[in-house]
C-alpha cells in the first residue's frame, strides 16, 4: 500500500543541529558549551538586552548577544574544523540569550563614557580595549578587566589615543577661530562637562557666517571626546533614527542645520537632561525597545536654529568669525596639528576632570540655576583651567541670554507681548481668548494674519509657555492658572515687573560663593600589563603603540592653563 503522505528532503546540514543515534550534541549545543567553556559571562542590562562578556584574542570584550554570529561561527570552526549553519548559530544565540536574561546579572552596559565608585571611565575604542580611569587623585590607563564599568564598540565608533600628560588645552585655541573670550570659555566649559555622565549635558551650538570654520570647530571638539566615522551627521529623520544614534555614541554631532523642527527640539531636549527615547523592534507590531539615554548635543548652523526657550535653556551659543583668506591652511595641515596635540589635550582634559573631582565636594553654588549640575561640576574644574570662583556661571547666563534673544527675535507673539508691556499694557487673569483678542488689536491687522500668529486660544497658550522663560529674562511675567469665576479655564497674567538686569529667574542668579579647599596634587598613572615601546613615550606628543606600565606624576596647578608643572615620567617595562 502506497503511503502518499509528502516528504521533505533532507538538508545534509540539518544533520548537525540534531543529535545523532550516539548521543553527539547539536550543533547548536555544542556551540552554547564552547561559548561557555571559554569563560563567557553572560548578563542582561536594564533596557532588557542580552549581553556577554568574553575574552578574544586575550582581551575582555562586552557585546550583545544578538550581534555575536561572527565570534561564533569562529570558535565553532576552530574547534570542528566545520562550517556551523546558520540555523544552528541562531538556535544558540537564543539559548545564550535566555540565559542572560534568567540566568545572569543585570549589568548596565555604557558608550565611551560611565561613572562609579566615585571615578569616571573613559572607554578609549582601541583594539586593545584599553580604559582610562578618573579619579580624585588622578587618572591612569587599565585594562578593559580591571574596569567596573562594561562598555560597547558600536559601529562607527573610533579610537581616542593614549592620553599623555604635560599638555594644556590652551593649544587648542590655536587651531580655533573663536569671536570672544567668553566664546572660548564656553568651549571649555562644555568640554568639561561633557566627560561627566552623571550630569545633565549641554547643547552646544556652533555659529557664524559661511567661511567661519563651524563644521571643523565641531570635529575638533567631536574628535577630542568621542570619535567616530563620520563625525557629525545629518538632521536625524526622525526620533528612531535619533534614538540609535544616541545609543551607539556619546556625543551627538549634526551639521549645517538650517532649522530645528519642534519634534527634534523636544527630543533634543530630553537627550540632554535625560530622558526616555523608544522605537519599535523590527519585526514586531507591538514590540519596542525603550532607550533611557543622556547625552551631549552639538549643531552646526548659519542661521539661529533654537527658537525655543526650553532649548534655549539648555543651549551654549559657541560664535565664530570668518577666517581671513590670507590666513585660510589647507584642511590637512589643520588635521595634522591636531592629530600631534591630540594626546597631550586629552590628558589635560583628564588633569582637569581629576581636579574637579577632587574639589566636588567643597563646591557649592548660592543659587543654582538651570543646568545646576554643569554649573557645579565646571566650577569645580574652575581652579584648574585658572579661572576665577564664579566665572563658568556668568558665561552659562550670558549664554543664556544670547538663546533668549534668538528665541524672541524669532517669534512674532514675543516681539507684540513685549511692545505692548512697555507701552505700559497688562493683563490681570483673562482667559486666554479675551488675551488673543486683546493681542490681535495690539498687533494690527496685517501681523495678526501672519501664519505664525496663534489663530486659537489653545494655540496661544502653548505659545505663551513655550515663550515665558525668554520673555522672563525681558522682565516680563507670564503666569497662569485658575479662578473661581473662569471654572476650569485657565487665566493668564501678564505684568512687567523689574529691569532685566534683575529679571532672572530665581534659581539662576548672581555668580556663586565657593569654597574651593587647598588640594593635595593629582598624581596620574598609565599603568597596565600592555606592551610598548619606551622610545614613543617621550612627552613630545607622538603616538604610543602600547605599554607595559606607566607611573606619571603630574601635579595639577591654578597657574597659566591650569596644567601643572612638567611632569615626571617613568616607564617601566
Amino acid at each position: 500500500m502506497s503511503n502518499d503522505t509528502p516528504t521533505r528532503s533532507r538538508d545534509p546540514e540539518d544533520e548537525d543541529d540534531e543529535a545523532d543515534d550516539g548521543g553527539r550534541p547539536s550543533a547548536a549545543t555544542q556551540i552554547v558549551r564552547l561559548v561557555l567553556g571559554e569563560g563567557a559571562e553572560l548578563f542582561h542590562a536594564t533596557d532588557g538586552q542580552a549581553y556577554m562578556t568574553i575574552q578574544i584574542d586575550g582581551v575582555a570584550q562586552t557585546m550583545p548577544v544578538k550581534k555575536t554570529s561572527t565570534f561564533i561561527k569562529r570558535l565553532y570552526y576552530e574547534a570542528t574544523d566545520k562550517a556551523a549553519n546558520s540555523q544552528a548559530v541562531t538556535d544558540a544565540k537564543g539559548v545564550l540569550e535566555g540565559m542572560a536574561l534568567y540566568s545572569g546579572d543585570e549589568i548596565p552596559v555604557y558608550t565611551r563614557l560611565a561613572s562609579a565608585n566615585g571615578n569616571l571611565y573613559l572607554d578609549l575604542g582601541q583594539e586593545d580595549w584599553l580604559i582610562v580611569e578618573i579619579g580624585p587623585p588622578g587618572w591612569r590607563v587599565i585594562p578593559a578587566a580591571e574596569a567596573p564599568v562594561r562598555f560597547l564598540h558600536p559601529r562607527g565608533m573610533t579610537a581616542l589615543p593614549l592620553p599623555l600628560p604635560g599638555g594644556d588645552l590652551a593649544d587648542l585655541r590655536r587651531l580655533l577661530h573663536l569671536k570672544s573670550e567668553d566664546d572660548w570659555r564656553r568651549l571649555v566649559g562644555v568640554l568639561v562637562a561633557c566627560m561627566n555622565p552623571d550630569i545633565e549635558q549641554p547643547v552646544i551650538i556652533f555659529a557664524g557666517e559661511p567661511g567661519a570654520s563651524k563644521t571643523t570647530t565641531a570635529e575638533r571638539l567631536k574628535a577630542l571626546i568621542d570619535p567616530a566615522i563620520p563625525a557629525l551627521k545629518s538632521e536625524p529623520r526622525n526620533e528612531d533614527t535619533l534614538a540609535i544614534q544616541a545609543r551607539n555614541g556619546w556625543l551627538l554631532g549634526y551639521d549645517n542645520l538650517s532649522r530645528c523642527p519642534d519634534w527634534l527640539s523636544d527630543a533634543i531636549c530630553r537627550v540632554s537632561t535625560g530622558g526616555g527615547l523608544s522605537k519599535r523592534e523590527l519585526w514586531t507590531d507591538d514590540d519596542e525597545i525603550i532607550f533611557d539615554i543622556r547625552r551631549p548635543v552639538m549643531l552646526t548652523s548659519i542661521v539661529d536654529v533654537v527658537t525655543r526657550s526650553d532649548l534655549a535653556d539648555r543651549a551654549f551659543t559657541i560664535s565664530l568669525v570668518q577666517i581671513p583668506e590670507d590666513q585660510r591652511r589647507p584642511k590637512q595641515e589643520i588635521d595634522a596639528a591636531f592629530e600631534a596635540m591630540q594626546p597631550k589635550l586629552l590628558g589635560a582634559l583628564l588633569d582637569i576632570c581629576a581636579g574637579a573631582l577632587q574639589r566636588l565636594p567643597e563646591t557649592h553654588l548660592a543659587r543654582s540655576p538651570r543646568m545646576a549640575g554643569i554649573a557645579r561640576w565646571v566650577t569645580a574644574a574652575e581652579e584648574g583651567l585658572g579661572w576665577a570662583p564664579g566665572t563658568f556661571v556668568t558665561v552659562m547666563q550670558n549664554s543664556k541670554e544670547e538663546s533668549f534673544d534668538a528665541v524672541i527675535e524669532a517669534s512674532i507673539l514675543a516681539a507684540v507681548v513685549i511692545e505692548a508691556v512697555e507701552a505700559g499694557r497688562t493683563w490681570d487673569e483673562v482667559t486666554a481668548g479675551a488675551l488673543l483678542s486683546d493681542l490681535r488689536v495690539c498687533a494690527g491687522e496685517g501681523i495678526s494674519r501672519r501664519k505664525d500668529f496663534p489663530k486659537n486660544a489653545g494655540s496661544l497658550s502653548g505659545k505663551l509657555r513655550t515663550l515665558s522663560p525668554a520673555l522672563r529674562s525681558k522682565g516680563i511675567s507670564i503666569e497662569s492658572g485658575q479662578t473661581a469665576n473662569t471654572g476650569s479655564r485657565k487665566v493668564w497674567t501678564i505684568r512687567k515687573y523689574c529691569a532685566k538686569s534683575d529679571a532672572r529667574d530665581a534659581s539662576d542668579a548672581e555668580p556663586m560663593n565657593t569654597a574651593l579647599s587647598s588640594v593635595a596634587p593629582a598624581s596620574i598613572s598609565v599603568a597596565p600589563e600592555i606592551e610598548s615601546d619606551a622610545q614613543n613615550l617621550n612627552g613630545d606628543g607622538g603616538s604610543v603603540d602600547s605599554v607595559d606600565s606607566v607611573a606619571v606624576s603630574a601635579p595639577l596647578s591654578s597657574e597659566g592653563g591650569g596644567n601643572g608643572a612638567a611632569p615626571r615620567t617613568e616607564v617601566r617595562i
